[in-house]
């Protein structure tokens, strides 16, 4: 993960986030360490807690949930270089 803002302000990313109650809106902006082709890597996202299968993005870079209800989540993001090999994080 690169950044991620909770109703348009940075979080802070050194300890877990924890959302306030009423928050609208949630972005996370993420990337890949790759020195082939960056502009080629694919992604797949999903938020545990939330969705059940992770969702093809393709070179999307970031990620907007809204309205979250109560509870646990961890983000989850794999990314797909241009040879089709996969990173997970």
């Amino acid at each position: 993960m690169e950044d991620v803002f909770v109703d348009g302000r940075p979080a802070d990313l050194r300890s877990p986030l924890v959302l306030p109650p009423g928050t609208g809106r949630v972005e996370i902006h993420y990337t890949a360490l790759t020195l082939v082709s960056p502009d080629r890597v694919r992604f797949r996202i999903r938020l545990d807690g939330l969705e059940n299968l992770a969702v093809d993005v393709g070179t999307r870079r970031v990620a907007y949930y809204t309205n979250l209800p109560s509870g646990s989540f961890v983000f989850r993001v794999s990314a797909a270089d241009a040879a089709g090999e996969v990173g997970r994080a």
